[in-house]
Parts: C-alpha cells; structure tokens; sequence
C-alpha cells in the first residue's frame, strides 16, 4: 500500500522527497531513487492555488515537525 499521509503511528512511514520516484517490482520489492538533482525552482506553498495548498499541508506539518525535532535534539546535545 502507498499512501500519501499517515494512515496510522508508524514510524516508518515518511513523505516522499520532490522528484523521488517510487518503483514498484513485479515481485514487490520497492525501489527508491534520486536520479535528478535538486529542484531548479520549487515551489513553496505560497506559490500554490488555495486547492493544492490545502493538499500539501501534511506535507510542511511534517517538514516543520522534523526541523522542531532537529533543534530539540541539538539543544539537547
């Protein structure tokens, strides 16, 4: 199964990066790679129509969860 937000608490489960594709084998092994570089312009939530925006908002939930949980660990070193 592929989900694009959290279904439950699973640690494991993370957001796709942009430009991550997913490859699915035929014997259910699951690849994933970064064959390009990094985004020449991407987009912010900003740039998006209220529609998009609202669809991404797990996504930068996650993203500013992730940067609260970096400082906590570096104030805590």
């Amino acid at each position: 199964m592929i989900a694009s937000e959290p279904m439950d608490d699973d640690p494991a489960w993370r957001l796709m990066d942009s430009g991550e594709p997913l490859h699915l084998a035929a014997d259910g092994t699951m690849h994933r790679e970064r064959p390009f570089g990094p985004l020449a312009q991407p987009l912010a939530l900003e740039d998006l129509g209220l529609s998009a925006a609202a669809s991404q908002a797990h996504a930068a939930q996650d993203q500013a969860q992730q940067e609260r949980r970096r400082r906590l660990a570096e104030r805590a070193a």
